[in-house]
This record gives structure tokens, sequence and C-alpha cells, in this order.
């Protein structure tokens, strides 16, 4: 039998590796159907319950606007800024290193992002004290140290040289 080479592998007829379970009518597989079924049953249940906040259709409108311009500040800036930066690291980083980065950076991305209100008190009610009891300054900062060193311990881990086991 004859080794398979790249060219051997994809199935000319279907335009589809051999093997992948992808026919001419359902390229996108089931997972897909299903994710973007349920995501946009979940989108939808929110932004109905955002929208019926608003009493008047110029402040459903304003807040329409500002989901869609953060949207597309999302998609054409900071995503692909984001796609550069991490490009360029994980050409000079070594793979070792790659994992621990990642997790460190992401992390660090996700805790910021959600703490950002909280951290510019943006968030308080006047009249009610106890609406924001926490100091978010430290609590986040606790988090980033917290994450970063989770993410030095598996470096430090990862760069160990590796030794085979020994026998008894």
């Amino acid at each position: 039998m004859p080794a398979k080479t790249p060219a051997s592998l994809i199935d000319h007829t279907q335009n589809a590796p051999t093997g992948s379970g992808a026919s001419a009518h359902d390229e996108l597989g089931r997972s897909f159907w299903i994710g973007l079924i349920v995501g946009g049953a979940v989108m939808a249940f929110g932004l109905r319950g955002a929208l019926a906040k608003f009493d008047s259709f110029s402040e459903r409108f304003v807040y329409t606007k500002y989901l869609i311009g953060f949207d597309l500040l999302h998609d054409l800036v900071i995503a692909p800024i984001t796609f550069v930066l991490c490009y360029l690291l994980h050409r000079v980083i070594s793979p070792r290193f790659k994992a621990p980065l990642t997790f460190g950076l992401f992390t660090s991305a996700m805790i910021i992002a959600l703490a950002w209100y909280p951290l510019h008190h943006t968030t308080q009610s006047k009249g009610n004290p106890t609406f924001q009891p926490l100091n978010y300054t430290t609590a986040v900062s606790t988090a980033l140290a917290v994450v970063w060193a989770l993410a030095a311990i598996w470096a430090l881990v990862a760069s160990r040289p590796q030794t085979k086991p020994r026998r008894l």
C-alpha cells in the first residue's frame, strides 16, 4: 500500500479532507449550528432585557448605537492589535514559555476587563454606601499577583531540564 501524501488525503470530489465527516451539504457541522442557535438565543435574551430597561425609543437608540460602536471598536481595533501582539510575542518566546505566558496575559486581560468599571468608580450609587463595598484596587492587584505567580511557577517547571526516570 503506497504511503499517503498530503495530496492523496484530499477528497477532490467534495473539497473536504477524507475522514473529516464533512459532506458537500454540511460543511460547518452540527456543533456549529447548535452553538449558533444557543448563542443567538442567549444574546437575544440579554438584548431584550437590556432594551426593556429603557422607556423611550431615543434611550434605546442611544444604547443600541453604543453597543454597535463598542462592537466595531473591538472587532476593528482591539482584536487586530491583540492578534499582532500575540503573534509577535509567540515568534520571540521559547516554546516552553508560550503556554504560561498565554495563560498570564489572557487571564490578566479578563480580570482587568471585568474590573474596569469598579476600578474607575463609575458604578457607585449615590446615597447607597454599600453598593460598592470592596476595595477593587487591592482585589485586582492581588488577583493579578496570584495569576502571574502561577504563570511563573508554570514557567519554572517547564524550564527544568527533562530527566529520564530512574529504574530501580
